[in-house]
């Protein structure tokens, strides 16, 4: 079983790419629900959707016993898949006056 974490708007694109490897749950954590046509896919592909936040990883790194939820359920799982969000690291794109626009990560610098 895989569990994806939303952890930005285009999440749901992800989450319908992963039920080939075994049933998957799409965990919104309260930032990002499924639109009228992922949900559609979403049944089609057989995904779960969880709307309580996942709030700890269980087992010793690197393998992966399960995840503990909000609620206080434990679930065994196998995989858990997420995005990170784009931080730039230094100032150096702004000291050079670099343009920064928001992409679907967060902020990238522009470039033409």
């Amino acid at each position: 079983m895989a569990q994806l974490i939303a952890g930005y708007s285009i999440s749901t694109h992800q989450t319908v790419l992963i039920p080939d490897g075994g049933s998957t749950t799409y965990f919104t954590q309260g930032e990002f629900e499924p639109e009228t046509a992922e949900l559609d896919a979403f049944v089609a592909r057989g995904i779960a959707i969880g709307r309580t936040s996942l709030v700890e990883l269980v087992g010793d790194a690197p393998s992966l016993d399960g995840v503990r939820l909000a609620d206080g359920r434990f679930l065994a799982i196998a995989a858990v898949f997420t995005a990170p969000r784009t931080r730039l690291s230094m100032p150096l794109a702004a000291m050079l006056k670099c343009v920064h626009e928001n992409g679907p990560t967060r902020p990238y610098v522009k470039i033409d």
